[in-house]
């Protein structure tokens, strides 16, 4: 679904923002795996959400029931997913989720606008 290009371009902005290459080895290996998953799940995010701008995030069956679709369930699912290891890059840097100006959080603000 998503672009590796994309991918690789917000993996590249994040570990700036992060200033992974600052970290001791261990921080570094593991906050470098995580920013690559971010990245990944920010570009998924993105293009569920067009998905669901242009097919909507409920289906109504012949019956008349309402369903989730599958893109609104994933989308759901990657956010959970996101917002797990925006949480655990904080833990492993050493920051406390109630600095209010982290760089994971201002690259995030960053990439919506």
């Amino acid at each position: 679904m998503s672009n590796i290009k994309d991918v690789s371009e917000i993996y590249e902005k994040l570990r700036v923002e992060l200033g992974i290459e600052k970290f001791e080895a261990s921080k570094r290996c593991l906050v470098d795996e995580l920013a690559k998953q971010a990245s990944f799940l920010l570009c998924e995010i993105d293009v569920l959400q067009e998905q669901i701008k242009i097919h909507g995030s409920i289906q109504i069956n012949k019956n008349g029931r309402q369903k989730q679709t599958e893109a609104s369930k994933l989308y759901s699912k990657g956010l959970t997913t996101l917002v797990s290891v925006m949480k655990s890059i904080n833990t492993i840097i050493g920051k406390v989720s109630d600095d209010g100006g982290d760089e994971l959080e201002m690259f995030l603000n960053k990439m919506k606008g």
